[in-house]
């Protein structure tokens, strides 16, 4: 699928990123006070920013760049964001205080202070390899493999991410080991359909590995307006 917004834009136009779909869905972990009903803001905060007490492995597929607020590598990357306890954001850098890529252009987030960078490792910036495949079509396999100090990020069996994460000193776990799993989502000027196919969970072994394999099929049309799917288990 070279172009899937052939056809699909208004008066025959297509109103996306390059033939990319926005903004992309995340998997989260999350204890937040709101628990089940925890829901973020669309659009470019992938239906997690602001959720606190969370970590996010985002797959990004729309390049935020104007202003650089975010510091997207490019519009099809994985990243792992927290903000420990605090609310958790897409933003990858913290500049002085506040969070974007440029210094020279204020955040858009003020109300959010910053300490540390929120994103623990991504896709395409840092020494880490670019994807090879286009997260915006087909059906892909996702796994999400956690030991007790890292997690890992397979892509169509391919391990293309692993961060250094403790969760039971990053956030503030039920129990210290307990935590809601989910999926967030949101889009703005473009229109992505994420359909997860299945969705399994297991120690391996217990208790503090567990591995999470999701298969994916992102659908992608284009439409001006905005969409937010969230699930949880």
């Amino acid at each position: 699928m070279s172009d899937p917004c052939i056809g699909n834009g208004q008066n025959g136009s297509c109103i996306d990123d390059h033939g990319h779909g926005g903004d992309g869905i995340a998997f989260l972990i999350q204890n937040s006070a709101q628990g089940t009903s925890a829901i973020g803001e669309g659009a470019s905060g992938m239906g997690f920013l602001g959720i606190t007490d969370s970590v996010a492995v985002m797959l990004d597929t729309y390049q935020n760049n104007s202003p650089n607020y975010y510091g997207d590598p490019s519009n099809n990357y994985i990243s792992v964001n927290t903000m420990g306890t605090g609310p958790n954001v897409p933003h990858h850098f913290c500049i002085n205080g506040k969070l974007t890529a440029d210094p020279s252009v204020p955040t858009d987030q003020p109300a959010i202070p910053c300490t540390t960078n929120p994103t623990l490792g991504m896709t395409g910036f840092g020494g880490v390899p670019a994807l090879s495949s286009n997260m915006d079509s087909g059906v892909h396999d996702i796994g999400i493999v956690y030991n007790g100090s890292m997690l890992d990020v397979y892509l169509d069996s391919a391990l293309v991410l692993s961060v250094a994460i403790d969760l039971a000193t990053t956030l503030n776990l039920q129990g210290g080991d307990d935590a809601y799993l989910g999926f967030t989502a949101g889009t703005r000027f473009s229109f992505q359909n994420q359909d997860i196919l299945s969705f399994s969970e297991a120690p391996v072994p217990e208790p503090i590995w567990s591995q999470l394999w999701l298969p994916l099929a992102a659908l992608i049309a284009v439409a001006v307006g905005r969409k937010l799917k969230r699930v949880t288990t």
